[in-house]
């Protein structure tokens, strides 16, 4: 049903002196009066935060009971069908009679409020009960058949919010007729600023029987309460939200950041504005504001500035890398009088070659959601202390500490704050290329994590202790040990788990480690495993555990493992593999063209026996007349 065919029958609604009410009942055009009466209206309860109050005036609250009496009548009516539905057409505006006010069912108000970020929260008992002979008639008001719209009018420009916002008028209808005290649900309504807000009730009635008269001469009546109201009032302090910073100064136009130059070697957040003409040796950036506004509020305005040093630094190019040339070295100040928050830190430091420390004091981060690629090719940052951050709400982390399009990876010590990534379901290279010592990732909250893609690739730390990882619900491993050398330990990580793995692509392609013990590992999930050992160093690789019911791609899974003397596929089933093509280089391979090249003719290789068909189809043996996919012969077992 389009919006001109089904309009809301009853719109209940006071907006300053005037109330204007449509109805539209399907099959039939409704003339209805109302009768409205408040009933024992009352003051309502004040709780919450109270202190400096009367700042704000009292809040007016208010509660009570209207009473709605609906008769139709069948008049001018159009019709459209709609298979064996009919609905009404040709509606128009009605006149009707109406007292100022006589359809407010709740008042929630703050008088005099100084700052739009002032809040008044309330819950109240809302009950709805209909009565009268339309209910007598099921067939018009069958399932889904009409609808309790709740909303609000305001006075003022604010901010109005509700909940729920829509109800079933069958389920009115059944909890009036069954059990008599009609329909009862728990109201939530905010305003914000000088404002007040009332509840709306809009009822929407839908006729669907074929004979257009059979609501005429009905009646319907709703009887609505609204009370126990409790409000708290809340003033919001003043934040200082930045924008990133890349997104000012790219916008204009200085080079500083991430370009040609970087002269940056140490950055300040602080809880000052200085005086411009109190500040010396101005730098690159001469006070440009980063404020959020749409964020922040007016008194939490932004500033971001450089002050030049005594010596020169590196000029770096990302283009043609590193240069001999020198810049001014800066340090680069970010103020504010109130504490700075950010919900974007995507490459905020990012490309900032000379950056050696950072002082998050002013910094919050509890509001932020994007971290990716925060520090991404910063690689002399000196020791990162995080342990102030709070990373309840960022979700994306993904390449935090890679270096980006540089050879040198991360070399700093980083300190982390317990549950650190509590709410991230990306991970992806954030410890690509890391040079570092050991990691200490103890305080690590993975639980919500889908996405560990290349989060190791390429890392030479002394080694990774994956211990408190809760892998649980990780979707995405392609490459995440690739190119690593370190020592992996999976039996010793008790919540590293692959029940829900689907990517294990490349995941541990020219991983340099003497040997891998893959037992604890479920690949229940896995379709792709494509060059998931390539080019592996190792001798022996046993994966008689594995489940490949489900892998689709096992393109160059093995492909140049040309050290390896015994593999264990004895678990291996190939019926969903396909021969997938690839495309490189400007060629196209088969997906079965490489699975086994370069594993030595030597190498005792078990297949389960029910397979062999299967596999020897797939993957045919390399004979003087054929160049196959395989060199060895699979010792068969049962």
């Amino acid at each position: 049903m389009n919006e001109e065919n089904k309009r809301k029958a009853i719109i209940l609604t006071f907006i300053g002196a005037l109330t204007l009410l449509f109805v539209v009942v399907g099959g039939t055009f409704a003339f209805f009066q109302i009768v409205n009466s408040n009933e024992g209206e009352t003051s309502s309860t004040l709780t919450g935060e109270t202190e400096g109050l009367t700042k704000y005036g009292t809040p007016t609250l208010t509660q009570g009971t209207s009473n709605l009496h609906i008769n139709l009548k069948a008049s001018d009516m159009g019709y459209s069908k709609k298979g064996t539905e009919y609905w009404a057409t040709n509606v128009e505006e009605n006149d009707y009679e109406t007292e100022e006010q006589q359809y407010v069912i709740s008042t929630a108000k703050i008088s005099g409020a100084e700052s739009e970020d002032t809040e008044l929260s309330c819950t109240s008992e809302l009950t709805i009960k209909a009565s009268g002979s339309i209910l007598e008639d099921t067939n018009p008001l069958v399932e889904e058949d009409g609808y309790v719209y709740l909303g609000s009018s305001n006075v003022g420009s604010n901010k109005i919010t509700i909940n729920p916002t829509q109800i079933d008028l069958k389920q009115i209808i059944d909890k009036s007729l069954n059990e008599g005290a009609g329909y009862q649900t728990e109201v939530n309504y905010t305003i914000k600023g000088n404002s007040s807000i009332d509840i709306t009730v809009d009822i929407d009635i839908i006729n669907r029987d074929a004979n257009q008269n059979s609501l005429a001469g009905k009646s319907i009546n709703f009887t609505i309460t609204n009370k126990n109201i409790s409000c708290s009032v809340t003033e919001k302090e003043d934040k200082a939200y930045m924008k990133n910073i890349n997104d000012v100064l790219f916008t204009a136009d200085m080079s500083g950041m991430g370009g040609s130059k970087c002269p940056y070697e140490n950055i300040y957040f602080v809880d000052n504005i200085p005086e411009r003409e109190s500040i010396e040796n101005i730098g690159t950036i001469d006070f440009v504001d980063l404020s959020d506004t749409e964020s922040g509020t007016p008194e939490g305005s932004v500033v971001v500035w450089s002050t030049k040093k005594d010596h020169k630094v590196k000029k770096f190019s990302y283009a043609v890398g590193e240069s001999t040339d020198n810049v001014d070295a800066e340090d680069l100040y970010i103020g504010s009088k109130s504490e700075i928050y950010a919900t974007d830190l995507n490459n905020f430091f990012g490309r900032m070659y000379n950056l050696k420390t950072i002082d998050f004091s002013n910094l919050n981060t509890s509001e932020t959601i994007d971290m990716s690629s925060m520090f991404q090719g910063s690689i002399n940052l000196l020791d990162l202390d995080l342990s102030s951050f709070d990373t309840s709400k960022v979700i994306y982390m993904g390449g935090m500490f890679s270096p980006g399009d540089l050879s040198s990876g991360f070399k700093s010590k980083i300190t982390f704050p317990q549950g650190f990534g509590s709410a991230a379901i990306s991970m992806s290279g954030m410890f690509d290329g890391y040079e570092g010592a050991t990691l200490d990732l103890s305080s690590f909250d993975t639980s919500s994590v889908t996405n560990m893609s290349f989060m190791f690739h390429r890392y030479k730390g002394t080694n990774i202790d994956l211990s408190s990882f809760d892998t649980s619900k990780v979707i995405d491993m392609s490459y995440m040990f690739a190119y690593t050398s370190v020592e992996l330990s999976f039996n010793d990580w008790s919540n590293f788990v692959t029940t829900s793995v689907e990517n294990m692509s490349d995941m541990f392609s020219e991983y340099g480690g003497d040997s891998l013990d893959l037992s604890t590992f479920d690949t229940s999930s896995v379709t792709n495993m494509s060059r998931m050992f390539s080019y592996y160093q190792g001798e022996k690789l046993d994966l008689s555990t594995f489940d490949t019911s489900q892998v689709t791609d096992m393109y160059a899974m093995f492909n140049g493992c040309n050290n390896l003397t015994e593999l264990n596929l004895s678990n291996f089933t190939f019926d969903n593999v396909q021969d997938v093509l690839y495309y490189e280089y400007g060629d196209t391979y088969s997906g079965f063209e490489y699975t086994f090249n370069e594993v030595p003719e030597s190498c005792v290789v078990k297949i389960k026996r029910s397979q062999q068909q299967l596999f020897e189809d797939k993957f045919p043996l390399s004979t003087e007349e054929y160049d196959g996919n395989r060199e060895f012969t699979p010792s068969y077992v049962d």
